[in-house]
């Protein structure tokens, strides 16, 4: 896609959230015709609540904490993405970025025989494993605050 629409960070955003969408959305259609047979949700429309009103007041306070979760997730997943395809020369060569700076290390034939080689190598791939570890650790505990079954274990 890089080749029709061109190396930037925003085309690449965009690509991500095209590609990654579906996941969080078959979650929350799960959730959401889940919520829709619980009988509160019933009742209120019997008694003649509209859509919006079911909507904000029934359906969206259950549905925050998924969807939270789920950016999240997806936000250490696209960070991912965005480091492997610049360390493979498909990201945008003009932004700055820790894939990017790993390919131009281990491009430089010379770079073990440098004392400079950690400022190259280890430190972004320290940086880039400690921001999804953390990110993956935050969305586990925002599962398990959004998630009152996790605390119970009864999941």
């Amino acid at each position: 896609l890089a080749a029709f629409f061109g190396s930037s960070l925003t085309n690449i955003i965009w690509v991500l959230a095209l590609f990654s969408w579906s996941h969080p959305a078959r979650i929350v259609r799960s959730q959401v015709m889940a919520l829709k047979e619980q009988g509160y949700v019933q009742m209120a429309k019997s008694y003649g609540a509209g859509d919006f009103y079911v909507i904000f007041r029934h359906l969206l306070p259950e549905l925050i904490p998924i969807l939270a979760v789920s950016m999240v997730r997806l936000s250490g997943m696209a960070i991912v993405t965005e480091a492997g395809l610049s360390f493979l020369g498909l990201g945008d060569p003009t932004s700055r970025s820790w894939g990017l700076i790993i390919n131009h290390a281990l491009n430089f034939s010379g770079i073990y025989f440098t004392p400079f080689w950690k400022w190259w190598l280890l430190y972004p791939w320290l940086f880039l494993t400690l921001l999804i570890t953390g990110l993956a650790l935050f969305g586990r505990d925002l599962e398990r605050i959004a998630d009152p079954r996790i605390l119970k274990g009864r999941y």
